[in-house]
């Protein structure tokens, strides 16, 4: 066996490393497929900005910002949360706090350009030996796992205002779900439109009409949850019925993602 062999070379020899076992073993398909999707986000520069470094950074900074005006408010001996404690005690002041995290969302463009961000390319989903909707869970997760940290920091942001635990972890799950249904939406938006014939980036990005249509998805979340927070007092039975809503949303969404594979699958060409 040849081990570091060198010719017309002034370096050492070096050890080459035995393979093992662990080299050749079999990844789990889904594995593979995120591994995939991340490599496709992490090397592109402007999907990266894009998909990644700014919904995580926005709200991280939005909420930096915010404790430090809090602590200076109280430096000089105002309480910017007790000013603002009557009014976010309200149905009212929880569907702003949703509309937010929506925003936040809204800034993610991961699963917007899922199918067109792989130009020529996405073609291979309806030859890959395994079926759309399990394509298209996979490709929610980068998008979902990053909206986390901007539905932590709302949930983190209204337990400091309001100091009640049960709400804020309602809360949390309430922005989850949202996640979970906007992602769907946004997934499903590109399969219905996919952009595929691009030779940058940048300008993929810029003038996808697709980012249109997330924008009009969030408007009109955000004019039904505030309409729907005029029509409860309680705020528990509020947030109880947001999250009712959200889970047969997501229902719903799966039942079709399931039965018009078919159809999704004919637009990407």
């Amino acid at each position: 066996m040849l081990s570091g062999a060198t010719i017309n070379s002034g370096h050492s020899n070096r050890r080459v490393k035995e393979l093992t076992i662990e080299n050749f073993k079999k990844k789990s398909i889904p594995q593979s497929y995120l591994w995939k999707e991340c490599k496709t986000l992490i090397r592109t520069p402007i999907f990266c900005l894009q998909c990644v470094v700014m919904p995580v950074a926005y709200p991280i900074l939005v909420f930096i910002v915010m404790y430090a005006f809090v602590n200076f408010a109280r430096s000089i001996g105002i309480d910017a949360l007790k000013e603002f404690y009557d009014r976010i005690m309200t149905t009212w002041g929880i569907a702003v706090f949703i509309s937010i995290g929506q925003v936040f969302y809204m800034m993610n463009f991961a699963s917007i350009i899922a199918v067109s961000r792989e130009a020529k390319n996405s073609i291979l989903m309806k030859y890959i030996p395994v079926s759309l909707e399990k394509q298209i869970h996979w490709k929610l997760k980068i998008g979902i796992m990053t909206n986390l940290i901007s539905g932590l920091v709302v949930s983190i942001t209204y337990y400091l205002v309001i100091r009640n635990v049960t709400h804020s972890i309602f809360m949390f799950i309430l922005l989850f779900y949202l996640n979970i249904v906007g992602e769907k939406v946004k997934v499903l938006i590109d399969l219905r439109n996919p952009q595929v014939a691009w030779d940058s980036e940048y300008t993929m990005m810029k003038q996808n009409t697709n980012v249109m249509y997330e924008l009009f998805y969030t408007f009109v979340m955000m004019v039904i949850l505030i309409v729907i927070s005029f029509l409860f007092r309680g705020l528990l039975v509020f947030l109880m019925f947001i999250l009712m809503l959200f889970l047969l949303a997501n229902l719903i969404l799966n039942e079709y993602i399931h039965h018009c594979q078919g159809k999704l699958v004919k637009k990407i060409v």
